[in-house]
C-alpha cells in the first residue's frame, strides 16, 4: 500500500503564507507523509535543503491581491 501524500500550496502574497506552509509541510514529513510544497520562486532561498520536493507556483504580487485580502 502506497504511503500518504500531501501537497501544500503557498500563495506568495506574503512570506507568512509560505512560512506557515513550510512549518506544516515539515511536520507532515516528519510524521511519514510524502510531502510536496508548491510556492512562488521568489521564496527559493527559504527552500534550500528541505527534505521534501518543492515545485514552482506562479503567484500574485502583493499589490495585485484583491481588496480585503489581508484580514
Amino acid at each position: 500500500m502506497p504511503g500518504k501524500r500531501v501537497l501544500f500550496m503557498a500563495e506568495g502574497v506574503t512570506l507568512a503564507h509560505v512560512g506557515r506552509c513550510l512549518r506544516l509541510a515539515d511536520s507532515a514529513h516528519r510524521s511519514g507523509f510524502e510531502v510536496m510544497l508548491a510556492c512562488d520562486p521568489r521564496y527559493e532561498r527559504f527552500l534550500a535543503g528541505l527534505p521534501f520536493r518543492t515545485l514552482p507556483l506562479q503567484s500574485m504580487l502583493p499589490r495585485s491581491a484583491p481588496s480585503g485580502h489581508f484580514c
